[in-house]
C-alpha cells in the first residue's frame, strides 16, 4: 500500500509501482488523477464516538463484497 497526496503521487508514484495499492489523500474532490485507488482520505476533521479529537475520514473504492474480499487478501486478517 502506498499513501500519498497529489503532489507526491505525481512526482514519485505515477507510472511506477503498478502492483501496489494506492491510498490517496486529497480534500477537494474524488481523486480522478489516480487510475485505480483503494482508499481515499478526504478529511482530517471527522468525529467518531469513542475517539477523542479529530480523526481522518477515508473511503474504500468498492462495494461491501469487494471490501470483504480485500480484508481476506490482507494477511493479518487471515
Amino acid at each position: 500500500m502506498l499513501y500519498s497526496n497529489k503532489d507526491g503521487y505525481d512526482k514519485y508514484v505515477k507510472g511506477k509501482f503498478n502492483n501496489n495499492d494506492i491510498w490517496i489523500c486529497t480534500f477537494r474532490k474524488q481523486p480522478d488523477f489516480v487510475p485505480k485507488w483503494i482508499f481515499w482520505q478526504h478529511s482530517h476533521k471527522g468525529k467518531v464516538k469513542g475517539a477523542e479529537g479529530w480523526i481522518d475520514i477515508n473511503t474504500f473504492n468498492g462495494t461491501r463484497s469487494e471490501w470483504n474480499n480485500y480484508l481476506k487478501k490482507i494477511s493479518y486478517f487471515n
